[in-house]
């Protein structure tokens, strides 16, 4: 309600009409289930993480890049695919932990 020129607010948070259809789409949690221009990046990485899918201990994988370049989903991806075969299998448990690394000064 506006009175004066001066609103309470109310207004703000009404439901209107929408711009974005799926806001989830934008969610940084949000993997599709095909990525667009990945193939060789999830092919590498899916290589190096091959003896995982069959129980095996993998070696340690570092991943630099560019902000947005799609690194954290191309590794959500092939760990999705991991995670799929290790319980099809029942041999492998999977984790994925991001690292943040900031060089300037606290």
């Amino acid at each position: 309600m506006v009175k004066n020129g001066r609103s309470n607010g109310d207004e703000l948070f009404k439901e209107g009409p929408r711009i974005i259809d799926n806001p989830q789409l934008l969610s940084s949690a949000f993997v599709p289930d095909t990525l667009v221009h990945r193939d060789a990046e999830i092919k590498e990485l899916a290589n190096l993480l091959r003896h995982a899918a069959r129980g095996g201990t993998p070696g340690n994988v570092l991943i630099t890049g560019p902000s947005g370049s799609g690194k954290t989903v191309v590794v959500k991806y092939v760990m999705r695919k991991l995670k799929e075969a290790a319980e099809r299998s029942g041999d492998a448990q999977t984790l994925c932990l991001v690292c943040l690394l900031s060089l300037a000064p606290p």
